[in-house]
C-alpha cells in the first residue's frame, strides 16, 4: 500500500471536548482514509485536491500532546510524527455532601460531616483533595470551603452549616406565695 506522508497539520491545539476542524497537507492520502488522534478516529474525514490535503474534526480526548495518525484504507499508517495538543478550558467540578440530621429551616440537629467530592475529566488536578470536616458544636453559621485547580482553571466551591443539636429546655415557675394585709 502506499504510506501517506504527513507534511502540515493545523491547527496545533484544541479544546479537550473536541470538535475542532483540521487540515492536514502531505500526499499519498487515499478516499476513506481514518486520521486517528491517540487512537481515537477523527470525525467528518474527506480527502481532497487529489490525495494532498485531508479535512475532518477532531475528537475528544484528555488534556495532553498526542500523536495523529493517518491510515489508508489499505492499512499504510503514516510514519511522520504529528503533534496536537488538548487543552482544558473548563475549571474542576466541585461538589459538597453534608451527613447529618436535618431539622427545620435549614438547622442540623447532629454532629454534621463535610464531604468534597472533586470532578476533572479533562486534566489534571493541581491540588490535593479537600479534606472532610466536621461541625461537633452548635454554630449559627459556619463556612466550609474547597479549593480545586486544573488546567483548566479553578473554583472555590462553599457551603454554611448551621447546627443546633441543644434540646429545649423549658423551666417550670412556681407562683410565689403571697401574704396580703387588709388594711
Amino acid at each position: 500500500g502506499v504510506r501517506p506522508r504527513l507534511g502540515w497539520l493545523g491547527p496545533g491545539s484544541g479544546p479537550t471536548t473536541g470538535g475542532t476542524p483540521f487540515q492536514i497537507t502531505g500526499f499519498g492520502f487515499r478516499d476513506g482514509v481514518s486520521v486517528t488522534f491517540d487512537g481515537v478516529p477523527g470525525t467528518d474525514v474527506v480527502v481532497e485536491e487529489e490525495g494532498t490535503v485531508i479535512y475532518g474534526v477532531t475528537p475528544p480526548h484528555f488534556s495532553t500532546s498526542i500523536l495523529v495518525v493517518v491510515t489508508n484504507p489499505d492499512g499504510a499508517s503514516s510514519l511522520d510524527q504529528r503533534w496536537f495538543y488538548y487543552y482544558d478550558e473548563t475549571p474542576p467540578v466541585v461538589t459538597a455532601t453534608v451527613i447529618g440530621a436535618l431539622g427545620a429551616n435549614g438547622w442540623y440537629t447532629s454532629d454534621v460531616v463535610v464531604q468534597w467530592n472533586i470532578e476533572e475529566t479533562d486534566s489534571e488536578l493541581f491540588e490535593v483533595p479537600c479534606a472532610s470536616a466536621a461541625q461537633t458544636t452548635d454554630v449559627t453559621s459556619r463556612v466550609f470551603s474547597c479549593f480545586a485547580r486544573s488546567g483548566g482553571g479553578d473554583i472555590t466551591e462553599q457551603i454554611v452549616i448551621k447546627r443546633d443539636a441543644t434540646r429545649p429546655s423549658i423551666g417550670i415557675a412556681q407562683p410565689q406565695a403571697q401574704t396580703y394585709e387588709q388594711g
